[in-house]
């Protein structure tokens, strides 16, 4: 990943978690954002399974070289600020000026291992997916290839 070109910063007011561009009181870790969004692709088929959460910690842990009990706190913590108030256009904003293509192509292929996690692959998961591609802005060779190493991955 890249250093960020501005300071951004994620406050809470009330129960709205907002991006902000100069935050004195807020924090960024684009790896809050990223579990954000495999989480919301895990909910897309209104719940999220014991095998998708296990998935999703497992993968940003290792991606991001976090100590995995370590950052289960922490990645609960960003969660549970998240949950069911995300801006799907804010966040696909701060995560392309930070994350290059193949940082992008990474957070679609994880996507796609979570939402496999626990053996179901409803349409809304993969609806979801789309709708986190699209904010990313992953092209349509970027998407291909997230899919040939998801597979080869699945198939290795």
């Amino acid at each position: 990943m890249t250093s960020p070109s501005r300071h951004y910063g994620l406050e809470l007011t009330g129960d709205a978690l907002s991006i902000v561009t100069s935050s004195k009181n807020g924090f960024f870790d684009p790896r809050f954002l990223v579990v954000a969004l495999l989480e919301h692709v895990a909910r897309g088929d209104g719940e999220v399974s014991d095998e998708e959460a296990a998935t999703m910690l497992e993968l940003v842990a290792r991606h991001f070289s976090l100590d995995e009990t370590a950052a289960k706190s922490r990645l609960a913590h960003a969660l549970s600020l998240y949950a069911g108030d995300m801006d799907l256009a804010a966040v696909g904003a701060v995560l392309i000026d930070v994350l290059e293509p193949v940082d992008r192509e990474d957070v679609m292929v994880m996507m796609l291992k979570v939402v496999a996690a626990d053996g179901r692959q409803g349409a809304d998961e993969l609806r979801a997916i789309d709708e986190v591609a699209a904010h990313l802005q992953l092209t349509d060779e970027e998407r291909h290839a997230a899919f040939q190493r998801y597979f080869a991955w699945r198939d290795g």
